[in-house]
Protein backbone atom coordinates (compact mmCIF):
# COMPACT_ATOMS: atom_id res chain seq x y z
CA UNK A 1 0.00 0.00 0.00
CA UNK A 2 3.07 2.45 0.81
CA UNK A 3 4.24 1.98 -2.83
CA UNK A 4 1.46 2.44 -4.33
CA UNK A 5 0.65 5.27 -2.85
CA UNK A 6 4.13 6.82 -3.16
CA UNK A 7 3.71 5.96 -7.11
CA UNK A 8 0.45 7.70 -7.30
CA UNK A 9 1.32 10.58 -5.70
CA UNK A 10 4.81 10.80 -7.56
CA UNK A 11 2.43 10.60 -10.97
CA UNK A 12 0.99 13.62 -9.54
CA UNK A 13 4.19 15.67 -8.41
CA UNK A 14 4.90 17.73 -11.55
CA UNK A 15 3.21 21.23 -12.27
CA UNK A 16 1.52 20.14 -15.24
CA UNK A 17 -0.63 17.86 -13.79
CA UNK A 18 -1.77 20.43 -11.59
CA UNK A 19 -2.27 23.20 -13.77
CA UNK A 20 -4.54 20.63 -16.02
CA UNK A 21 -6.52 19.93 -13.55
CA UNK A 22 -7.07 23.55 -12.39
CA UNK A 23 -7.65 24.87 -16.07
CA UNK A 24 -10.04 22.02 -16.77
CA UNK A 25 -11.98 22.53 -13.56
CA UNK A 26 -12.06 26.34 -14.24
CA UNK A 27 -13.45 26.19 -17.68
CA UNK A 28 -16.13 23.77 -16.57
CA UNK A 29 -17.31 25.84 -13.94
CA UNK A 30 -17.79 28.54 -16.17
CA UNK A 31 -19.47 26.68 -19.11
CA UNK A 32 -22.00 25.28 -16.66
CA UNK A 33 -24.14 28.07 -15.98
CA UNK A 34 -23.38 29.55 -19.27
CA UNK A 35 -25.37 25.87 -19.99
CA UNK A 36 -28.10 26.85 -18.01
CA UNK A 37 -28.66 29.90 -19.82
CA UNK A 38 -29.05 28.39 -23.05
CA UNK A 39 -31.24 26.03 -21.96
CA UNK A 40 -33.34 27.98 -20.78
CA UNK A 41 -33.62 30.53 -23.70
CA UNK A 42 -34.39 27.77 -26.10
CA UNK A 43 -36.80 26.24 -23.86
CA UNK A 44 -38.40 29.45 -22.79
CA UNK A 45 -37.53 29.25 -19.69
CA UNK A 46 -36.47 32.71 -17.67
CA UNK A 47 -35.93 31.01 -14.40
CA UNK A 48 -33.14 28.99 -15.46
CA UNK A 49 -31.88 31.77 -17.58
CA UNK A 50 -31.92 33.78 -14.03
CA UNK A 51 -30.85 31.21 -12.28
CA UNK A 52 -27.20 30.95 -14.34
CA UNK A 53 -27.02 34.65 -14.41
CA UNK A 54 -26.82 34.09 -10.10
CA UNK A 55 -24.58 31.49 -10.57
CA UNK A 56 -22.20 33.59 -11.98
CA UNK A 57 -23.08 36.47 -8.95
CA UNK A 58 -22.38 33.55 -6.51
CA UNK A 59 -19.42 32.58 -8.45
CA UNK A 60 -17.69 35.67 -7.89
CA UNK A 61 -19.41 36.30 -4.42
CA UNK A 62 -17.80 32.99 -2.44
CA UNK A 63 -14.79 32.84 -4.04
CA UNK A 64 -12.56 33.97 -1.11
CA UNK A 65 -14.03 31.98 1.27
CA UNK A 66 -14.34 28.93 -1.28
CA UNK A 67 -10.19 29.53 -1.38
CA UNK A 68 -10.42 29.69 2.54
CA UNK A 69 -11.89 25.65 2.55
CA UNK A 70 -9.22 24.94 0.27
CA UNK A 71 -6.22 25.84 2.37
CA UNK A 72 -8.12 24.46 5.59
CA UNK A 73 -8.52 21.36 3.00
CA UNK A 74 -4.66 21.45 2.32
CA UNK A 75 -3.38 22.01 5.78
CA UNK A 76 -5.47 18.76 7.09
CA UNK A 77 -5.64 16.41 4.09
CA UNK A 78 -9.62 16.08 4.16
CA UNK A 79 -12.09 16.59 2.08
CA UNK A 80 -14.77 19.17 3.77
CA UNK A 81 -17.72 19.73 1.86
CA UNK A 82 -18.16 16.22 0.36
CA UNK A 83 -15.69 13.38 2.14
CA UNK A 84 -17.51 10.66 -0.12
CA UNK A 85 -16.40 11.62 -3.61
CA UNK A 86 -12.89 12.09 -3.51
CA UNK A 87 -10.79 13.11 -6.46
CA UNK A 88 -8.30 10.72 -5.24
CA UNK A 89 -10.43 6.88 -5.66
CA UNK A 90 -9.65 4.22 -2.77
CA UNK A 91 -10.39 3.92 0.70
CA UNK A 92 -10.43 6.58 3.07
CA UNK A 93 -6.84 5.84 5.21
CA UNK A 94 -3.49 6.25 3.36
CA UNK A 95 -0.48 6.11 4.78
CA UNK A 96 0.82 9.52 3.43
CA UNK A 97 -0.64 11.85 4.60
CA UNK A 98 -0.10 15.42 6.59
CA UNK A 99 2.60 15.09 9.64
CA UNK A 100 0.13 14.63 12.67
CA UNK A 101 -1.71 12.09 10.65
CA UNK A 102 1.61 9.56 9.58
CA UNK A 103 3.00 10.65 13.20
CA UNK A 104 -0.64 9.37 14.75
CA UNK A 105 -0.75 6.30 12.47
CA UNK A 106 3.18 5.15 13.69
CA UNK A 107 1.75 5.60 17.63
CA UNK A 108 -0.97 3.59 17.01
CA UNK A 109 1.04 0.82 15.16
CA UNK A 110 3.38 1.13 18.38
CA UNK A 111 0.51 0.62 21.27
CA UNK A 112 -0.62 -2.04 18.69
CA UNK A 113 2.79 -3.80 19.70
CA UNK A 114 2.60 -3.00 23.22
CA UNK A 115 4.45 0.42 23.14
CA UNK A 116 2.30 3.19 24.81
CA UNK A 117 5.65 5.40 25.55
CA UNK A 118 3.51 8.27 23.17
CA UNK A 119 7.30 9.09 21.60
CA UNK A 120 8.66 8.28 18.37
CA UNK A 121 12.23 7.98 18.06
CA UNK A 122 14.36 9.74 15.47
CA UNK A 123 14.15 7.15 12.60
CA UNK A 124 10.21 7.58 12.93
CA UNK A 125 10.42 10.99 13.61
CA UNK A 126 12.27 11.05 10.20
CA UNK A 127 9.60 8.68 8.40
CA UNK A 128 6.80 10.72 9.61
CA UNK A 129 8.33 13.81 8.08
CA UNK A 130 9.32 11.78 5.11
CA UNK A 131 5.77 10.73 4.53
CA UNK A 132 3.94 14.04 5.30
CA UNK A 133 6.04 15.44 1.94
CA UNK A 134 6.13 12.23 0.02
CA UNK A 135 2.11 12.99 0.36
CA UNK A 136 1.95 16.41 -0.84
CA UNK A 137 0.82 16.03 -4.03
CA UNK A 138 -2.03 14.20 -3.47
CA UNK A 139 -2.75 16.86 -0.70
CA UNK A 140 -2.83 19.92 -3.59
CA UNK A 141 -4.95 17.77 -5.97
CA UNK A 142 -7.01 17.89 -2.96
CA UNK A 143 -7.22 21.08 -1.88
CA UNK A 144 -8.18 22.07 -5.82
CA UNK A 145 -11.16 20.31 -5.40
CA UNK A 146 -12.13 20.71 -2.84
CA UNK A 147 -11.73 24.80 -3.93
CA UNK A 148 -14.28 24.04 -6.89
CA UNK A 149 -16.08 22.06 -4.96
CA UNK A 150 -17.24 24.62 -2.43
CA UNK A 151 -17.11 27.21 -4.96
CA UNK A 152 -19.61 25.31 -7.34
CA UNK A 153 -21.87 23.70 -4.76
CA UNK A 154 -22.09 27.77 -2.83
CA UNK A 155 -22.91 29.27 -5.88
CA UNK A 156 -25.56 26.87 -7.25
CA UNK A 157 -27.19 26.84 -3.60
CA UNK A 158 -26.62 30.96 -3.84
CA UNK A 159 -28.48 31.04 -7.39
CA UNK A 160 -31.57 28.27 -6.53
CA UNK A 161 -32.08 30.81 -3.13
CA UNK A 162 -32.16 33.87 -4.80
CA UNK A 163 -34.65 32.10 -7.21
CA UNK A 164 -37.08 30.93 -4.50
CA UNK A 165 -37.21 34.28 -2.82
CA UNK A 166 -38.11 36.38 -6.22
CA UNK A 167 -40.86 33.78 -6.08
CA UNK A 168 -42.22 33.84 -3.06
CA UNK A 169 -45.21 36.69 -3.49
CA UNK A 170 -44.27 37.15 0.60
CA UNK A 171 -40.24 38.19 -0.05
CA UNK A 172 -40.57 39.74 -3.92
CA UNK A 173 -39.82 43.51 -3.88
CA UNK A 174 -38.77 43.66 -0.14
CA UNK A 175 -34.70 43.32 -0.44
CA UNK A 176 -33.95 43.18 3.37
CA UNK A 177 -36.28 39.52 3.74
CA UNK A 178 -35.25 38.20 0.49
CA UNK A 179 -31.22 38.83 1.57
CA UNK A 180 -32.54 37.34 4.77
CA UNK A 181 -34.17 33.99 3.25
CA UNK A 182 -30.57 33.86 1.53
CA UNK A 183 -28.54 33.62 4.22
CA UNK A 184 -30.25 31.51 6.24
CA UNK A 185 -30.55 28.85 3.52
CA UNK A 186 -27.07 29.04 2.89
CA UNK A 187 -25.95 28.58 6.54
CA UNK A 188 -28.61 25.51 6.22
CA UNK A 189 -26.83 24.24 3.31
CA UNK A 190 -23.65 23.20 5.79
CA UNK A 191 -23.73 21.19 8.79
CA UNK A 192 -21.90 21.49 11.90
CA UNK A 193 -18.70 19.55 10.05
CA UNK A 194 -18.97 21.74 6.79
CA UNK A 195 -20.86 18.84 4.62
CA UNK A 196 -23.00 20.12 1.96
CA UNK A 197 -26.58 19.37 3.01
CA UNK A 198 -28.19 19.61 -0.51
CA UNK A 199 -27.72 16.16 -2.58
CA UNK A 200 -28.93 18.95 -5.47
CA UNK A 201 -25.86 21.08 -5.47
CA UNK A 202 -23.78 18.60 -4.14
CA UNK A 203 -24.26 16.76 -7.54
CA UNK A 204 -23.54 20.20 -9.74
CA UNK A 205 -20.36 20.16 -7.73
CA UNK A 206 -19.36 16.74 -8.15
CA UNK A 207 -19.49 17.08 -12.04
CA UNK A 208 -17.81 20.47 -12.06
CA UNK A 209 -14.68 18.31 -10.68
CA UNK A 210 -15.62 14.70 -12.46
CA UNK A 211 -16.09 13.11 -9.41
CA UNK A 212 -19.62 11.99 -9.24
CA UNK A 213 -20.41 8.42 -8.65
CA UNK A 214 -20.04 6.06 -11.38
CA UNK A 215 -22.83 3.49 -10.10
CA UNK A 216 -25.38 5.14 -12.20
CA UNK A 217 -23.81 3.57 -15.49
CA UNK A 218 -25.95 0.90 -17.47
CA UNK A 219 -23.69 -1.70 -17.90
CA UNK A 220 -21.67 -3.94 -15.74
CA UNK A 221 -23.93 -3.38 -12.63
CA UNK A 222 -22.95 0.15 -11.71
CA UNK A 223 -20.65 0.80 -14.77
CA UNK A 224 -17.56 -0.88 -16.01
CA UNK A 225 -15.87 2.50 -14.13
CA UNK A 226 -17.18 1.19 -10.86
CA UNK A 227 -16.50 -2.16 -11.86
CA UNK A 228 -13.15 -1.33 -12.06
CA UNK A 229 -12.55 1.05 -8.95
CA UNK A 230 -14.30 -2.25 -7.37
CA UNK A 231 -11.31 -3.94 -8.52
CA UNK A 232 -8.29 -2.02 -7.51
CA UNK A 233 -10.10 -1.63 -4.26
CA UNK A 234 -10.41 -4.76 -3.55
CA UNK A 235 -6.63 -5.62 -5.06
CA UNK A 236 -4.43 -2.60 -4.52
CA UNK A 237 -1.69 -3.77 -6.11
CA UNK A 238 -3.38 -2.73 -9.31
CA UNK A 239 -3.24 0.48 -8.59
CA UNK A 240 0.24 0.62 -10.00
CA UNK A 241 -1.09 0.15 -13.48
CA UNK A 242 -4.94 1.78 -12.77
CA UNK A 243 -4.04 5.18 -10.49
CA UNK A 244 -7.21 7.08 -11.45
CA UNK A 245 -10.75 5.65 -12.60
CA UNK A 246 -13.08 7.83 -11.48
CA UNK A 247 -12.20 11.22 -12.73
CA UNK A 248 -10.85 9.80 -16.14
CA UNK A 249 -14.12 7.53 -16.77
CA UNK A 250 -16.64 10.49 -15.88
CA UNK A 251 -14.67 13.13 -18.32
CA UNK A 252 -15.06 10.56 -20.90
CA UNK A 253 -18.82 10.38 -19.87
CA UNK A 254 -18.77 14.21 -20.10
CA UNK A 255 -17.14 14.37 -23.87
CA UNK A 256 -20.02 11.58 -24.36
CA UNK A 257 -22.97 13.88 -22.79
CA UNK A 258 -21.80 16.66 -25.08
CA UNK A 259 -21.80 15.21 -28.10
Amino acid sequence: KTITEIVTNGLLSGPKTHVINITGNFFKTLLMPAEKMLGGRFLGDEAMVRQGIQTYTGLRKYFDESLKMALMALKTGDNILDAGHKVMDGRDRYVLGTYDKVKQGILDRKVARGDTSGRLSELEELQAHAFSWLGAPSRALGAADEFFKQLNYRANVYAKLSGEAAANPKLAGNAQAMAEYVENGMEAAFDKAGRGTRQDALRIAQEATWTQSLRDDAYFNGGIGQAALNMVNSYPPLRLVMPFIRTPTNLIRDFVAHT
